[in-house]
């Protein structure tokens, strides 16, 4: 359970391990619950805690830069290479 969490929690920029489903943090959440130790089971809850927002996070950005694009397109040509000219200084 600590390895899926820390690889979770360890590789925030990869999209790969971030594109986890809601039905295995619920299964990490009851295998968390199962556990009887009291401090092992509060770490991992913290833990869990973190990687839940760290992939709410992701998937926000990711629905922030669809919606950005799909803005990019709907501009005009014109428009398009104005904001890519806008870009392009911005970054120097």
């Amino acid at each position: 359970m600590s390895r899926f969490l820390n690889s979770i929690l360890d590789n925030r920029t990869k999209q790969d391990t971030l594109e986890i489903n809601d039905s295995e943090f619920e299964e990490a959440k009851k295998i968390i619950d199962f556990i009887g130790e009291p401090v092992i089971r509060s770490v991992l809850q913290e833990k869990l805690k973190m990687a839940i927002e760290t992939v709410k996070q992701y998937k926000d950005k990711s629905r922030e830069l669809k919606e950005i694009i799909e803005k990019y397109d709907e501009l005009s040509d014109k428009d398009q290479k104005e904001l890519i000219k806008y870009i392009i200084n911005k970054e120097m």
